[in-house]
Protein backbone atom coordinates (compact mmCIF):
# COMPACT_ATOMS: atom_id res chain seq x y z
CA UNK A 1 0.00 0.00 0.00
CA UNK A 2 0.95 3.76 -0.70
CA UNK A 3 0.23 5.63 1.52
CA UNK A 4 0.49 9.70 1.95
CA UNK A 5 0.73 12.05 5.35
CA UNK A 6 -1.66 15.05 4.73
CA UNK A 7 -3.05 17.31 7.07
CA UNK A 8 -6.59 16.88 7.76
CA UNK A 9 -7.10 20.55 6.81
CA UNK A 10 -6.42 19.38 2.74
CA UNK A 11 -9.64 16.81 3.34
CA UNK A 12 -11.81 19.10 5.72
CA UNK A 13 -14.08 22.21 5.34
CA UNK A 14 -15.24 24.30 7.79
CA UNK A 15 -19.35 24.58 7.34
CA UNK A 16 -21.56 27.70 8.09
CA UNK A 17 -24.78 27.56 7.13
CA UNK A 18 -25.94 29.20 9.46
CA UNK A 19 -29.89 30.82 10.04
CA UNK A 20 -31.65 33.12 12.14
CA UNK A 21 -33.39 30.91 14.83
CA UNK A 22 -37.37 31.90 14.46
CA UNK A 23 -39.08 32.71 17.62
CA UNK A 24 -41.87 30.19 16.83
CA UNK A 25 -40.18 27.63 15.53
CA UNK A 26 -39.47 24.16 16.59
CA UNK A 27 -35.97 22.91 16.26
CA UNK A 28 -33.88 19.90 16.88
CA UNK A 29 -30.55 20.13 19.27
CA UNK A 30 -27.33 17.40 18.33
CA UNK A 31 -25.52 16.14 21.70
CA UNK A 32 -22.24 13.96 20.79
CA UNK A 33 -21.31 11.65 23.46
CA UNK A 34 -17.89 10.24 24.18
CA UNK A 35 -18.58 7.16 22.66
CA UNK A 36 -18.70 8.71 19.64
CA UNK A 37 -22.68 8.63 19.18
CA UNK A 38 -24.72 11.64 17.71
CA UNK A 39 -27.99 11.82 18.75
CA UNK A 40 -31.09 14.03 19.59
CA UNK A 41 -30.49 16.66 22.56
CA UNK A 42 -34.24 17.78 22.23
CA UNK A 43 -36.33 20.00 20.61
CA UNK A 44 -36.83 23.38 21.72
CA UNK A 45 -38.89 26.53 20.40
CA UNK A 46 -36.84 29.39 18.94
CA UNK A 47 -37.97 31.26 21.78
CA UNK A 48 -35.78 29.07 24.28
CA UNK A 49 -32.87 29.14 22.44
CA UNK A 50 -30.15 31.70 23.74
CA UNK A 51 -28.29 32.07 20.32
CA UNK A 52 -30.20 33.66 17.29
CA UNK A 53 -27.45 32.92 14.95
CA UNK A 54 -27.35 28.83 14.57
CA UNK A 55 -25.42 26.35 12.41
CA UNK A 56 -27.81 23.76 10.26
CA UNK A 57 -26.35 19.95 10.96
CA UNK A 58 -25.84 18.73 7.31
CA UNK A 59 -25.99 13.89 7.03
CA UNK A 60 -23.00 12.49 6.08
CA UNK A 61 -20.50 15.50 7.86
CA UNK A 62 -18.00 15.65 10.54
CA UNK A 63 -18.97 17.19 13.81
CA UNK A 64 -16.73 17.32 16.93
CA UNK A 65 -17.09 18.79 20.42
CA UNK A 66 -14.28 21.21 21.18
CA UNK A 67 -14.68 20.68 24.87
CA UNK A 68 -15.03 16.76 24.58
CA UNK A 69 -13.05 15.70 21.48
CA UNK A 70 -10.17 14.34 23.57
CA UNK A 71 -12.25 11.96 25.32
CA UNK A 72 -13.96 10.61 21.60
CA UNK A 73 -16.79 13.50 21.36
CA UNK A 74 -16.73 13.20 17.43
CA UNK A 75 -18.56 11.19 14.45
CA UNK A 76 -20.43 11.97 11.59
CA UNK A 77 -24.18 13.57 11.60
CA UNK A 78 -26.73 10.76 11.03
CA UNK A 79 -29.54 11.43 8.10
CA UNK A 80 -32.08 11.51 10.84
CA UNK A 81 -30.64 14.71 12.49
CA UNK A 82 -30.20 16.50 9.18
CA UNK A 83 -31.39 20.17 9.01
CA UNK A 84 -30.59 19.93 13.18
CA UNK A 85 -28.98 22.95 14.81
CA UNK A 86 -25.72 22.89 16.54
CA UNK A 87 -23.72 25.24 18.92
CA UNK A 88 -20.90 27.41 18.31
CA UNK A 89 -18.67 24.78 20.18
CA UNK A 90 -19.35 22.14 18.09
CA UNK A 91 -17.66 22.47 14.28
CA UNK A 92 -19.19 20.97 10.97
CA UNK A 93 -17.01 20.22 8.16
CA UNK A 94 -17.84 18.72 4.57
CA UNK A 95 -15.60 15.79 4.02
CA UNK A 96 -13.94 16.13 0.66
CA UNK A 97 -15.17 12.74 0.04
CA UNK A 98 -13.12 11.91 -3.30
CA UNK A 99 -10.19 11.39 -0.97
CA UNK A 100 -11.63 10.31 2.32
CA UNK A 101 -14.60 7.45 3.15
CA UNK A 102 -15.92 9.10 6.77
CA UNK A 103 -15.86 6.08 8.22
CA UNK A 104 -11.60 6.01 7.45
CA UNK A 105 -11.61 8.93 8.97
CA UNK A 106 -13.64 7.47 12.50
CA UNK A 107 -11.43 4.80 12.50
CA UNK A 108 -8.28 6.95 11.86
CA UNK A 109 -9.42 9.48 14.94
CA UNK A 110 -10.18 6.38 17.17
CA UNK A 111 -6.50 5.51 16.94
CA UNK A 112 -4.24 5.66 20.41
CA UNK A 113 -1.85 8.67 18.99
CA UNK A 114 -4.77 10.60 17.39
CA UNK A 115 -6.43 10.06 21.32
CA UNK A 116 -3.11 11.16 22.65
CA UNK A 117 -2.69 14.18 20.38
CA UNK A 118 -5.57 15.23 21.39
CA UNK A 119 -5.28 15.06 25.21
CA UNK A 120 -1.74 17.21 24.64
CA UNK A 121 -4.05 19.68 22.86
CA UNK A 122 -6.10 20.55 25.88
CA UNK A 123 -2.87 20.85 28.27
CA UNK A 124 -2.98 24.04 29.39
CA UNK A 125 -6.35 25.59 28.20
CA UNK A 126 -8.66 26.50 30.96
CA UNK A 127 -11.21 24.94 29.60
CA UNK A 128 -9.96 22.13 27.14
CA UNK A 129 -11.45 23.72 24.31
CA UNK A 130 -10.05 22.92 20.92
CA UNK A 131 -10.26 25.26 17.86
CA UNK A 132 -10.84 24.31 14.71
CA UNK A 133 -7.22 25.75 13.52
CA UNK A 134 -5.59 22.66 15.70
CA UNK A 135 -8.11 19.76 14.38
CA UNK A 136 -7.30 21.04 10.66
CA UNK A 137 -3.90 21.11 11.69
CA UNK A 138 -3.16 17.42 12.74
CA UNK A 139 -1.53 14.25 10.22
CA UNK A 140 -3.25 11.63 8.63
CA UNK A 141 -2.03 8.88 6.66
CA UNK A 142 -4.21 8.10 3.97
CA UNK A 143 -4.69 5.30 1.19
CA UNK A 144 -6.44 5.53 -1.79
CA UNK A 145 -9.83 5.01 -1.72
CA UNK A 146 -10.39 1.54 -3.24
CA UNK A 147 -7.69 0.67 0.00
CA UNK A 148 -9.61 2.82 2.26
CA UNK A 149 -12.81 0.97 1.08
CA UNK A 150 -11.12 -2.43 1.41
CA UNK A 151 -9.91 -1.52 5.30
CA UNK A 152 -13.44 -0.33 6.51
CA UNK A 153 -15.15 -2.98 5.09
CA UNK A 154 -12.36 -5.39 7.26
CA UNK A 155 -13.31 -3.20 10.54
CA UNK A 156 -16.75 -2.96 9.84
CA UNK A 157 -17.27 -6.66 9.97
CA UNK A 158 -14.74 -7.03 12.99
CA UNK A 159 -16.76 -4.77 14.65
CA UNK A 160 -20.27 -6.71 13.78
CA UNK A 161 -18.48 -9.51 15.17
CA UNK A 162 -17.18 -7.55 18.57
CA UNK A 163 -20.95 -6.64 19.13
CA UNK A 164 -22.02 -9.95 18.52
CA UNK A 165 -19.42 -11.24 20.93
CA UNK A 166 -20.50 -8.17 23.52
CA UNK A 167 -23.74 -9.50 23.49
CA UNK A 168 -22.98 -12.91 24.18
CA UNK A 169 -20.42 -11.91 26.90
CA UNK A 170 -23.69 -10.08 28.18
CA UNK A 171 -25.73 -12.94 28.37
CA UNK A 172 -23.09 -14.97 30.41
CA UNK A 173 -22.46 -12.21 32.58
CA UNK A 174 -26.57 -12.04 33.04
CA UNK A 175 -26.76 -15.85 33.19
CA UNK A 176 -23.75 -15.57 36.36
CA UNK A 177 -25.92 -12.55 38.14
CA UNK A 178 -29.17 -15.13 37.76
CA UNK A 179 -27.01 -17.88 39.03
CA UNK A 180 -25.83 -15.79 42.34
CA UNK A 181 -29.60 -15.23 43.01
CA UNK A 182 -30.53 -18.51 42.63
CA UNK A 183 -28.16 -19.98 44.94
CA UNK A 184 -28.94 -17.59 47.79
CA UNK A 185 -32.70 -18.84 46.62
CA UNK A 186 -32.11 -22.43 47.47
CA UNK A 187 -30.42 -21.57 50.12
CA UNK A 188 -32.55 -19.63 52.52
CA UNK A 189 -35.30 -22.02 51.79
CA UNK A 190 -33.24 -25.11 52.85
CA UNK A 191 -33.32 -26.95 49.63
CA UNK A 192 -28.94 -26.33 49.01
CA UNK A 193 -27.64 -28.79 51.58
CA UNK A 194 -29.50 -31.82 52.70
CA UNK A 195 -31.22 -31.99 56.64
CA UNK A 196 -29.42 -33.67 59.52
CA UNK A 197 -32.33 -34.87 61.60
CA UNK A 198 -29.29 -35.02 64.36
CA UNK A 199 -28.77 -30.78 64.52
CA UNK A 200 -30.25 -29.27 67.50
CA UNK A 201 -33.26 -27.74 66.19
CA UNK A 202 -33.51 -23.64 65.59
CA UNK A 203 -36.07 -24.19 68.68
CA UNK A 204 -33.24 -25.01 70.92
CA UNK A 205 -31.19 -22.35 69.74
CA UNK A 206 -33.85 -19.72 69.94
CA UNK A 207 -33.75 -20.51 73.72
CA UNK A 208 -30.24 -20.26 73.97
CA UNK A 209 -30.38 -16.62 72.09
CA UNK A 210 -32.44 -15.62 74.54
CA UNK A 211 -30.54 -16.83 77.59
CA UNK A 212 -28.00 -15.33 76.33
CA UNK A 213 -29.55 -11.53 75.55
CA UNK A 214 -30.64 -11.73 79.26
CA UNK A 215 -27.63 -12.27 80.62
CA UNK A 216 -25.89 -9.48 78.55
CA UNK A 217 -29.26 -6.96 79.83
CA UNK A 218 -28.49 -8.18 83.53
CA UNK A 219 -24.41 -7.11 82.99
CA UNK A 220 -25.92 -3.70 81.34
CA UNK A 221 -24.20 -4.46 77.93
CA UNK A 222 -27.40 -4.04 76.55
CA UNK A 223 -30.31 -2.23 77.28
CA UNK A 224 -34.08 -4.06 76.83
CA UNK A 225 -36.58 -3.68 74.35
CA UNK A 226 -39.97 -3.86 73.65
CA UNK A 227 -40.97 -7.61 72.52
CA UNK A 228 -41.58 -7.75 68.96
CA UNK A 229 -44.92 -9.13 68.03
CA UNK A 230 -45.49 -12.31 67.21
CA UNK A 231 -44.89 -13.88 63.25
CA UNK A 232 -48.61 -14.28 61.95
CA UNK A 233 -49.48 -17.18 59.04
CA UNK A 234 -50.30 -14.37 56.62
CA UNK A 235 -46.69 -13.26 57.19
CA UNK A 236 -44.81 -16.22 56.80
CA UNK A 237 -43.38 -16.29 52.49
CA UNK A 238 -42.88 -19.54 52.11
CA UNK A 239 -42.38 -23.08 54.00
CA UNK A 240 -39.71 -24.24 56.00
CA UNK A 241 -37.87 -27.67 56.30
CA UNK A 242 -38.06 -29.57 59.45
CA UNK A 243 -36.12 -28.04 61.96
CA UNK A 244 -36.13 -24.29 60.60
CA UNK A 245 -38.26 -21.60 62.63
CA UNK A 246 -39.41 -18.44 61.68
CA UNK A 247 -38.06 -15.29 63.80
CA UNK A 248 -38.59 -11.60 64.02
CA UNK A 249 -35.37 -10.85 62.55
CA UNK A 250 -34.82 -8.41 65.84
CA UNK A 251 -34.73 -11.69 67.81
CA UNK A 252 -31.19 -12.78 66.70
CA UNK A 253 -29.71 -9.16 66.88
CA UNK A 254 -27.43 -8.10 69.72
CA UNK A 255 -27.56 -4.57 68.07
CA UNK A 256 -29.34 -2.59 65.50
CA UNK A 257 -28.07 0.88 65.41
CA UNK A 258 -27.47 3.42 62.95
CA UNK A 259 -24.35 4.93 62.12
CA UNK A 260 -22.62 8.95 63.02
CA UNK A 261 -23.96 11.80 61.77
CA UNK A 262 -21.12 13.66 62.37
CA UNK A 263 -19.39 15.35 59.33
CA UNK A 264 -16.40 13.61 58.38
CA UNK A 265 -13.47 14.59 56.57
CA UNK A 266 -10.17 13.77 54.39
CA UNK A 267 -8.07 14.13 57.42
CA UNK A 268 -9.09 12.04 60.96
CA UNK A 269 -8.09 9.13 62.87
CA UNK A 270 -10.98 6.74 62.07
CA UNK A 271 -11.76 5.04 58.70
CA UNK A 272 -15.96 5.61 58.29
CA UNK A 273 -17.84 3.29 55.55
CA UNK A 274 -20.65 4.77 53.71
CA UNK A 275 -23.73 3.94 51.03
CA UNK A 276 -20.92 3.30 48.05
CA UNK A 277 -18.72 0.85 50.35
CA UNK A 278 -21.35 -1.53 50.46
CA UNK A 279 -20.62 -3.51 47.11
CA UNK A 280 -21.72 -7.54 46.01
CA UNK A 281 -21.77 -8.64 49.81
CA UNK A 282 -18.89 -7.00 51.10
CA UNK A 283 -17.64 -3.82 52.79
CA UNK A 284 -15.36 -2.65 50.63
CA UNK A 285 -13.16 0.40 51.73
CA UNK A 286 -12.14 2.74 48.97
CA UNK A 287 -12.94 6.27 48.77
CA UNK A 288 -13.18 6.80 52.60
CA UNK A 289 -13.78 10.15 54.80
CA UNK A 290 -12.89 10.10 58.00
CA UNK A 291 -13.79 10.97 61.76
CA UNK A 292 -11.76 12.05 64.53
CA UNK A 293 -10.94 9.42 67.57
CA UNK A 294 -12.66 12.21 70.13
CA UNK A 295 -15.84 11.87 68.53
CA UNK A 296 -18.87 11.63 71.08
CA UNK A 297 -20.41 8.68 69.14
CA UNK A 298 -16.75 6.61 69.81
CA UNK A 299 -16.13 4.01 71.11
CA UNK A 300 -19.94 3.00 70.61
CA UNK A 301 -20.30 3.18 66.83
CA UNK A 302 -17.08 1.18 66.37
CA UNK A 303 -17.24 -1.85 64.11
CA UNK A 304 -16.18 -5.05 64.75
CA UNK A 305 -15.44 -8.34 62.61
CA UNK A 306 -18.04 -9.50 60.77
CA UNK A 307 -21.31 -6.71 61.76
CA UNK A 308 -23.10 -6.17 58.99
CA UNK A 309 -24.20 -2.53 56.96
CA UNK A 310 -27.38 -2.22 55.56
CA UNK A 311 -28.17 0.62 53.90
CA UNK A 312 -31.64 2.08 54.86
CA UNK A 313 -31.73 5.19 52.31
CA UNK A 314 -30.79 5.74 48.90
CA UNK A 315 -32.41 5.04 45.53
CA UNK A 316 -35.41 2.79 45.44
CA UNK A 317 -33.13 -0.16 43.45
CA UNK A 318 -30.64 0.29 45.76
CA UNK A 319 -32.01 0.85 49.42
CA UNK A 320 -31.79 -2.46 51.55
CA UNK A 321 -27.82 -3.09 50.18
CA UNK A 322 -26.04 -5.10 52.72
CA UNK A 323 -22.29 -5.95 53.21
CA UNK A 324 -20.26 -8.00 55.79
CA UNK A 325 -17.57 -6.36 57.41
CA UNK A 326 -14.30 -8.47 57.88
CA UNK A 327 -11.68 -6.68 59.64
CA UNK A 328 -10.11 -5.40 62.87
CA UNK A 329 -12.03 -4.62 65.61
CA UNK A 330 -12.19 -1.04 66.55
CA UNK A 331 -10.64 0.46 63.64
CA UNK A 332 -13.74 1.43 61.19
CA UNK A 333 -16.99 3.20 61.54
CA UNK A 334 -20.29 3.84 59.48
CA UNK A 335 -22.29 6.47 58.46
CA UNK A 336 -25.42 7.68 59.08
CA UNK A 337 -27.43 6.17 56.21
CA UNK A 338 -26.45 2.80 57.18
CA UNK A 339 -27.78 0.58 60.02
CA UNK A 340 -25.01 -1.73 62.17
CA UNK A 341 -26.88 -5.45 62.26
CA UNK A 342 -24.55 -7.67 64.97
CA UNK A 343 -25.97 -11.35 65.84
CA UNK A 344 -25.74 -13.55 68.71
CA UNK A 345 -23.01 -15.92 68.89
CA UNK A 346 -25.49 -18.76 68.30
CA UNK A 347 -25.87 -17.26 64.65
CA UNK A 348 -23.80 -16.71 61.72
CA UNK A 349 -23.57 -13.23 60.33
CA UNK A 350 -22.41 -14.86 56.69
CA UNK A 351 -25.78 -16.58 56.28
CA UNK A 352 -27.77 -13.43 57.86
CA UNK A 353 -26.10 -11.76 55.24
CA UNK A 354 -27.18 -14.51 52.68
CA UNK A 355 -30.34 -13.94 53.34
CA UNK A 356 -30.58 -10.13 53.07
CA UNK A 357 -28.96 -10.42 49.63
CA UNK A 358 -31.02 -12.87 48.81
CA UNK A 359 -33.81 -12.22 46.31
CA UNK A 360 -36.99 -13.74 47.99
CA UNK A 361 -35.98 -11.19 51.24
CA UNK A 362 -36.13 -8.30 49.02
CA UNK A 363 -39.31 -9.05 47.16
CA UNK A 364 -41.32 -10.06 50.33
CA UNK A 365 -39.58 -8.17 53.41
CA UNK A 366 -38.19 -4.81 51.91
CA UNK A 367 -39.87 -3.31 48.69
CA UNK A 368 -43.76 -3.72 50.32
CA UNK A 369 -42.69 -1.30 53.19
CA UNK A 370 -40.44 1.50 51.44
CA UNK A 371 -41.13 4.90 52.00
CA UNK A 372 -40.07 7.05 48.94
CA UNK A 373 -39.84 10.98 49.53
CA UNK A 374 -38.33 13.65 47.89
CA UNK A 375 -36.57 11.46 45.58
CA UNK A 376 -35.25 8.76 48.34
CA UNK A 377 -36.50 5.57 49.67
CA UNK A 378 -36.50 4.59 53.22
CA UNK A 379 -36.26 1.31 55.18
CA UNK A 380 -35.74 2.29 58.86
CA UNK A 381 -34.12 0.57 61.72
CA UNK A 382 -37.52 -0.66 63.63
CA UNK A 383 -39.28 -1.94 60.16
CA UNK A 384 -36.29 -4.00 59.74
CA UNK A 385 -35.99 -5.75 63.34
CA UNK A 386 -39.49 -6.55 62.33
CA UNK A 387 -38.71 -8.44 59.20
CA UNK A 388 -39.26 -12.17 59.36
CA UNK A 389 -35.91 -13.98 59.24
CA UNK A 390 -35.60 -18.25 58.66
CA UNK A 391 -33.45 -19.86 61.06
CA UNK A 392 -32.03 -22.89 60.44
CA UNK A 393 -29.88 -24.96 63.11
CA UNK A 394 -26.42 -23.53 63.82
CA UNK A 395 -25.21 -26.68 61.95
CA UNK A 396 -27.09 -26.57 59.04
CA UNK A 397 -26.03 -23.12 59.01
CA UNK A 398 -22.53 -23.67 59.01
CA UNK A 399 -23.21 -26.52 56.02
CA UNK A 400 -24.94 -23.76 54.05
CA UNK A 401 -22.19 -21.07 54.33
CA UNK A 402 -19.90 -23.40 53.34
CA UNK A 403 -21.69 -24.58 50.24
CA UNK A 404 -22.81 -20.75 49.29
CA UNK A 405 -19.00 -19.83 49.49
CA UNK A 406 -17.67 -22.58 46.96
CA UNK A 407 -20.26 -22.01 44.64
CA UNK A 408 -20.33 -18.11 44.82
CA UNK A 409 -16.20 -18.91 44.32
CA UNK A 410 -17.33 -20.82 41.50
CA UNK A 411 -19.21 -17.40 39.83
CA UNK A 412 -16.15 -15.58 40.80
CA UNK A 413 -13.91 -17.93 38.63
CA UNK A 414 -16.83 -17.61 35.40
CA UNK A 415 -17.33 -13.94 35.33
CA UNK A 416 -13.23 -13.25 35.75
CA UNK A 417 -12.99 -15.68 32.53
CA UNK A 418 -15.59 -14.09 30.87
CA UNK A 419 -14.71 -10.81 31.32
CA UNK A 420 -10.82 -11.03 30.10
CA UNK A 421 -12.32 -12.76 26.70
CA UNK A 422 -13.88 -9.39 26.70
CA UNK A 423 -10.80 -8.10 27.52
CA UNK A 424 -9.08 -10.18 24.81
CA UNK A 425 -11.12 -9.19 22.02
CA UNK A 426 -10.75 -5.20 22.90
CA UNK A 427 -7.08 -6.36 22.44
CA UNK A 428 -7.62 -8.15 19.16
CA UNK A 429 -9.86 -5.16 18.07
CA UNK A 430 -6.83 -2.62 18.82
CA UNK A 431 -4.02 -5.10 17.07
CA UNK A 432 -6.27 -4.98 13.88
CA UNK A 433 -7.02 -1.67 13.69
CA UNK A 434 -2.90 -0.83 14.09
CA UNK A 435 -2.30 -3.95 11.66
CA UNK A 436 -4.73 -2.32 9.18
CA UNK A 437 -3.33 1.32 9.47
CA UNK A 438 0.36 0.60 9.43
Amino acid sequence: MVWQKIKLGEVLKQYNDRIDVDYFKEYKQITVSNTGEIKLRGIKKGSQIGTKKQTIARKGMFIYSRLGVHEGSFGVIPENLDGAIVTGDMPIFEINKNKLLPDFLLYSLNLPHFHEQFADLTRGLAQSRIREKFILDLDLELPSLKEQEIIVSKLNKIKIEKKNFRSEIDKQLNYIFSLRKHILQEAVQGRLVKQDSKDEPALELLKKIKAEKEELIREGKIRKEKPLKPISEDEIPYGLPRGWEWVRLGEILENCEYGTSEKCSDFGDVPVFSMGNIQEGKIKPINLKCLSKSSEDLPKLYLKNKDLLFNRTNSYELVGKTGIFIGKDDKFSFASYLIRLRVFNKVLPEYVNYYLLSKIFRETQIEPEIIQQCGQANFNGTKLKSTVFPLPPLSEQKRIVEKVDKLMAYCDELEKQVKENQGNSEKLMGAVLKESFY
